[in-house]
């Protein structure tokens, strides 16, 4: 186990860098699909709103506006929480791998942690005393698209978005490359959740269709919706 800044560098830094660098290829892939493809009508087959144009405007102002927010809330979020993983004593990238068994029950564990995370306090950002000051930057987008997956307002970001992924590394005492993996999975399923095409083997209609409906499809796996009967077929039987 590293000491001092390097330990620093692999409980925060990392995890940082990695989630940056799949954010922003992954998100301008799409942004390359909407601009070249999509403005041009050539993919409007696979568009879940194919009836929405893009406020191309709109676009490049949230992009900037996530952009600022990875180095103003983001990457101190990441320092913060590369602190308490180190008060924690979770291991980093210089220490041992633990078994496949033992990955697999810790990534199963982050994934009900931010499910329940997700969930409700997503839920929670849409009662009348939050969504009007918090939520509802994220919701601009009725028809999101990639890049936006992570437009939202500094709270937001931190008890809603960012908060449940490492919640579970840090009640498990996770080994900080699983929290890393499990942080790149959690970015592509939101740029996915986010991109606005139905294309082939990705899920993106059910949370479109929450910024279709806002009242349906709060959460991440589907289990507490299922739960709540919060789902859209639940609600909205022509769906």
């Amino acid at each position: 186990m590293e000491t001092g800044f390097m330990r620093f560098f692999y409980l925060a830094l990392v995890p940082f860098s990695l989630t940056f660098f799949f954010y922003w290829t992954v998100g301008g892939i799409f942004a390359a699909l909407d601009y070249y493809f999509d403005s041009h009508g050539l993919l409007s087959k696979y568009k879940i709103q194919s009836n929405k144009v893009i406020d191309w405007r709109h676009y490049e102002s949230s992009a900037k506006y996530v952009m600022s927010h990875f180095f103003l809330v983001i990457l101190p979020f990441t320092c913060v929480f590369g602190l308490l993983f180190d008060w924690r004593g979770c291991a980093d990238f210089s220490d041992p791998i633990p078994s496949i068994g033992t990955c697999v029950l810790h990534l199963m564990g982050f994934v009900f942690v931010e499910e329940i995370g997700f969930y409700y306090t997503h839920r929670l950002s849409h009662h009348p005393l939050f969504y009007a000051a918090v939520h509802k930057r994220h919701h601009e987008w009725k028809s999101p698209v990639a890049i936006t997956a992570i437009y939202a307002h500094p709270l937001e970001q931190i008890f809603t978005n960012l908060t449940p992924i490492v919640a579970g590394g840090f009640i498990f005492k996770s080994h900080i490359i699983l929290v890393t993996i499990f942080l790149v999975i959690a970015v592509l399923n939101t740029l996915i959740a986010h991109c606005g095409y139905n294309f082939p083997y990705l899920d993106a209609k059910k949370h479109d269709l929450h910024h279709s409906k806002t009242d349906v499809n709060y959460g991440f796996l589907g289990l507490c919706d299922w739960m709540h009967k919060t789902r859209a077929k639940d609600k909205y039987k022509n769906i």
